[in-house]
């Protein structure tokens, strides 16, 4: 499990209303499809329901999850 700051901090800025799926993944709009995948790839390994151990982790995944394949 990981319940170190990083992965809480991903996980609220996943959950956060109104941020953009660019905000959540933590790029710019100009990032090309391979950023948003090393990105992508990145916060799921640290806010992976098996991995975080916060009550949040398996909907801040999907948010994360369904942002890339929109964007894809």
């Amino acid at each position: 499990m990981f319940p170190g700051p990083l992965g809480i901090s991903l996980a609220g800025r996943a959950l956060k209303e109104g941020a953009s799926h660019y905000d959540v993944l933590g790029v710019e709009t100009s990032a090309t499809d391979r950023d948003i995948k090393v990105a992508y790839r990145d916060i799921a390994a640290l806010i992976h329901p098996d991995k975080c151990s916060e009550d949040n982790a398996t909907e801040a995944f999907k948010k994360v999850s369904y942002g890339v394949q929109i964007k894809q």
